[in-house]
């Protein structure tokens, strides 16, 4: 859509011939043509025009303070105003916020997480939403304070949902520094659906015995989901600890030794699809088997 085959009036509609904002060029012998914010043929003007709230373009550290010192300069004046943008309205439209999570997914990972606490200090639900699952998915382990602060005000949102899908699914932590602040949400208990079960997918990715205590807390969770993940992942652990409880590293290939703790009841006690058991039951197994074998395995503390 080369701006020299469109006629004037169908640049923009009226309701935005006198709007503040930006227009993404390229050029091209002479011809420029518009580049859409994100990818793909855009169709509505909300994809290739940038409303501001104000006609200067501000220094981005005004709007973004945390920002790479030496960082590009053009793509954090654009990332700057795309927050702006953002922040400006407490309710954004879809392709404005669609926009901003995939810049902070693609742009350098230090001031992709300024901005995502520039979102999370807004007075705004749906902005702080966004700037928790963009610190979630950026793999920041600062954010998981912030998030045990806000979630009871916060989970009522419809935008919520995204937050719970960010940490279970696309956080990575970073090993075992990770387990005390996720140990810090699965003490809340929140009965949130499926809030606990994230928190115990999050902490499965770590997988070494450092999980093992806050996976025996999930399983007074609320959340069946988070009992099945505590379960599954403690039946592993008695499948392959060792005599002093570490567990081995996986071989190449993807194995680990078998251990002297699992028996025939931890193997029937481990969760599976055709299973007849309830999570509550599976639950109860593993209290007890850890209340009988914790000392055992190694492990003090309440």
């Amino acid at each position: 859509m080369a701006a020299r085959e469109l006629r004037e009036q169908d640049l923009m509609p009226k309701t935005r011939a006198e709007a503040i904002g930006l227009w993404f060029l390229s050029e091209k012998e002479g011809a420029f043509q518009v580049l859409p914010l994100a990818s793909g043929n855009f169709i509505i003007w909300d994809e290739v025009f940038l409303p501001l709230p104000i006609y200067d373009l501000r220094d981005p550290a005004a709007v973004i303070p945390g920002l790479t010192p030496l960082g590009d300069g053009v793509r954090q004046t654009v990332l700057a105003a795309l927050v702006e943008s953002f922040l400006s309205s407490p309710s954004p439209r879809g392709t404005l916020r669609a926009i901003v999570t995939v810049s902070l997914n693609q742009e350098d990972r230090q001031d992709s997480l300024a901005a995502a606490d520039v979102l999370i200090a807004s007075a705004s639900p749906e902005h702080q939403i966004l700037g928790l699952e963009a610190a979630l998915r950026l793999g920041s382990d600062e954010v998981l304070p912030l998030l045990a602060r806000k979630v009871e005000a916060l989970r009522p949102h419809r935008m919520f949902p995204g937050v719970l899908f960010a940490l279970g699914t696309e956080y990575k932590p970073n090993g075992e520094a990770s387990v005390a602040p996720l140990l810090q949400l699965t003490s809340m208990h929140l009965g949130t659906a499926d809030f606990d079960a994230a928190v115990a997918s999050a902490l499965r990715k770590i997988g070494t015995r450092a999980i093992v205590p806050a996976m025996v807390e999930l399983l007074d969770s609320p959340d069946q989901t988070a009992q099945l993940h505590a379960a599954h992942f403690l039946s592993e652990y008695a499948l392959f600890a060792d005599a002093n409880g570490d567990l081995s590293p996986i071989k190449p290939g993807g194995g680990r030794p078998v251990g002297p703790w699992g028996t025939d009841a931890t193997q029937a006690n481990m969760p599976s699809r055709d299973s007849t058991r309830t999570p509550q039951e599976y639950a109860a197994f593993w209290k007890a088997w850890w209340a009988e074998n914790k000392a055992r395995l190694g492990f003090t503390g309440p």
